[in-house]
């Protein structure tokens, strides 16, 4: 097996796992802040937690034992570096499974590098900051080959501007360090509208820019039902649009990657999305 990036492909490190993980937490704090309302209908209330006789042995003034309070409404804070953290954690202890040594032990031997045909019956493998037909390159024989690539994100060339702003997609999403305080959202598809949701729960103003039906590709009657339930848990969706211009205010600390703002000063890149109305309507 030749391997280019990081052992467990996207499912690991930009995909099924850290955005599950993700959308744990943006689950609790939703169930959380249900039932942090006055008066909740799930007959969830909070009280001060009592003193036991133990604890009050050496008390004997009545006024330092804490009272109970009958009705106590209380605000749900969100720490996102904890967050992170916390999938990166789960994420480093499913990792050996997905790792080179699993497969090893499996039998794969494992050629970490850019594979290119160079031959119906051999390819290279163009090893990390080494060029094609480097001498130390390995070359691999072979009577059949499987080219299981996977995917990448699919960042639009006819926006102009995009290509030179640091958007963020799934590869470098997972991370941040700093909750952003507004996130547009390019596209409904699953994956967008599950980050949509989860960073909304976080805290973030969420837009999600919409140029065809939400979930295009599944039912109408789901569509409906998912756009309803993150409207509730507030992201805002602007149907029937296109990008017509992304311009870079701040580049975020003097970086172009969104995930090291932190080291760069804390701050995250701005940028300024234009929109038009689709090309088949003007």
């Amino acid at each position: 097996m030749i391997s280019g990036e990081l052992a467990g492909g996207d499912c690991l490190n930009a995909g099924c796992v850290p955005s599950k993980a993700l959308l744990r937490c943006a689950k609790l704090i939703r169930e959380a802040k249900k039932v942090a309302k006055f008066d909740n209908e799930y007959g969830v209330s909070f009280r001060p937690k009592r003193m036991s006789d133990d604890d009050d042995a050496g008390n004997s003034s009545e006024e330092t034992r804490l009272s109970p309070m009958d009705e106590v409404e209380v605000d749900v804070e969100v720490d996102f570096p904890r967050i992170m953290q916390r999938m990166r954690k789960l994420r480093s202890k499913i990792a050996p499974v997905d790792g080179h040594e699993r497969g090893s032990s499996l039998g794969t031997q494992t050629f970490q590098g850019r594979g290119v045909f160079t031959s119906p019956t051999t390819i290279e493998v163009v090893e990390h900051g080494k060029s094609l037909g480097d001498a130390s390159n390995p070359t691999l024989k072979f009577r059949k080959a499987v080219v299981a690539t996977g995917g990448r994100p699919n960042v639009p060339s006819n926006i102009v501007g995009l290509a030179e702003a640091p958007y963020t997609t799934n590869l470098d999403l997972f991370n941040l360090q700093i909750l952003p305080k507004r996130m547009v959202v390019l596209g409904a598809g699953i994956v967008a509208l599950e980050m949509a949701q989860a960073f909304a729960a976080f805290g973030s103003e969420v837009t999600v820019l919409q140029r065809s039906r939400l979930l295009s590709k599944g039912d109408d009657e789901a569509a409906v039902a998912v756009k309803a339930a993150l409207e509730e848990d507030g992201v805002t969706f602007l149907s029937g649009v296109e990008v017509g211009g992304v311009a870079t205010i701040s580049r975020g600390g003097g970086s172009s990657s969104p995930s090291s703002a932190e080291d760069d000063g804390g701050e995250l890149p701005l940028m300024r999305v234009s929109l038009t109305a689709p090309s088949s309507t003007r």
